[in-house]
C-alpha cells in the first residue's frame, strides 16, 4: 500500500486547481509558473548553482558536494514539449541531484509552439555536444528527463546514433512519452487513475500535433518507440501504475530487451506520472531516486 505521505501528496494533487495551457495559452502559463519562483531559489543550499550557455544553449548547473568533476548528467525536464524553465526544473532537480550525487546540467530548450520540432531536440544534441566538446568522456555522461524530457531523452539518443555521433553511458527516461500517433492502450485505459495529465492539454496526439506540425507522429524522433533501437546505452525506465503513460514505458521496454539492450523497467506500484521528481514529499519518490542513482552508478537498481 502506498505511503501515509503519498496518500497527503495525492490529496493535495486532487484538490489543487488545473491549469491548462489550453485557456490562457502555453507562453502565457509559463510565464505565470515562473513567476511564482525567486531567481534565485535553490532548495538544497549546500548545492552549487551556475547559469551556463552550452553551444548558445541556456542551461544551469547544479553541483553537489563531492561529485566527481569528470562525470555529468544532462537533464532535460518535461512539461509536454511546451512548459518548464531552468527554475520551474530547478525545484525538484535540485534535491534529485543531491541524492544521485553527479553534477547535473539542466537544459533550458527551446519549447513549442513558438519553437516547434526539431528546435527543442536540436538545442538538447547542441548542449550534449558541447559537453563532449568541453572534454567529457562519453561513458561519463548521462541522460535523464521526465515526461516529454524522457521523449526528448530517447529521441536524442536515436539521433546521436543516426549521425554517428559518440552516445553517452547511461539513458534515464521517467514516464517517457515513446508513442504520439495512437490512443489506445492506457492513453485511454488509464484515464479515469490520471491525475497529473488529467486535463485535455495533455492528451498526447494533441500535444504531438503542436509539437511537430509538419512532421508525421510516428517519426521515431517523435514516437521512439518506433525506432532502431540497437545499440542504445544501458536504459533504466521508470512508470507509475496509475498514469497513462503507463503502455509508453512499457512497450518501449520491451522493445528495447528484444533489440538487446541492457533494459531496465522500475514500475512503481499507484505511482503517478513522473513520481521520481516528488523525491522531497513522499518516500516511494525518494527509494526511486535512490534507484537511479545505482543504475548511474552502474549497478542494478
Amino acid at each position: 500500500m502506498p505511503s501515509e505521505a503519498f496518500d497527503r501528496f495525492m490529496g493535495a494533487l486532487r484538490s489543487a486547481p488545473c491549469e491548462n495551457p489550453n485557456r490562457i495559452g502555453h507562453a502565457a502559463l509559463r510565464a505565470l509558473q515562473d513567476s511564482r519562483i525567486p531567481e534565485d531559489a535553490l532548495p538544497c543550499p549546500e548545492l552549487q548553482r551556475e547559469p551556463c550557455a552550452l553551444n548558445g544553449v541556456p542551461c544551469e548547473w547544479l553541483r553537489p558536494p563531492g561529485a566527481p568533476l569528470q562525470r555529468a548528467l544532462l537533464y532535460i525536464h518535461g512539461g509536454g514539449w511546451s512548459l518548464g524553465t531552468l527554475k520551474t526544473t530547478r525545484l525538484f532537480l535540485a534535491p534529485m541531484v543531491r541524492r544521485i550525487g553527479l553534477n547535473a546540467v539542466s537544459v533550458g530548450y527551446r519549447l513549442m509552439p513558438e519553437h516547434p520540432f526539431p528546435a527543442g531536440l536540436d538545442d538538447c544534441l547542441a548542449a550534449y555536444t558541447a559537453l563532449l566538446e568541453q572534454g567529457f568522456a562519453p561513458r561519463d555522461l548521462a541522460l535523464m528527463g521526465e515526461s516529454a524530457g524522457g521523449n526528448l531523452v530517447l529521441a536524442l539518443a536515436l539521433r546521436l546514433k543516426d549521425e554517428g555521433l559518440p552516445p553517452p553511458g547511461r539513458l534515464v527516461a521517467m514516464s517517457p512519452v515513446t508513442y504520439a500517433d495512437t490512443l489506445e492502450g492506457s492513453h485511454t485505459s488509464l484515464i479515469p487513475l490520471e491525475h497529473i495529465l488529467a486535463d485535455d492539454s495533455f492528451v498526447v496526439t494533441k500535444a504531438a500535433r503542436l509539437y511537430a506540425p509538419h512532421t508525421p507522429p510516428e517519426h521515431p524522433y517523435i514516437s521512439p518507440l518506433y525506432g532502431a533501437l540497437g545499440g542504445l546505452p544501458p536504459l533504466l525506465i521508470t512508470v507509475g501504475t496509475d498514469e497513462i503513460l503507463f503502455d509508453d514505458a512499457l512497450r518501449f521496454y520491451q522493445k528495447a530487451r528484444l533489440s538487446g539492450i541492457d533494459a531496465t523497467l522500475l514500475v512503481g506500484d499507484h505511482m503517478v506520472h513522473s513520481w521520481p521528481i516528488f523525491s522531497e514529499r513522499f518516500p516511494e519518490a525518494a527509494q526511486a531516486v535512490e534507484q537511479i542513482a545505482q543504475f548511474l552508478q552502474g549497478r542494478t537498481p
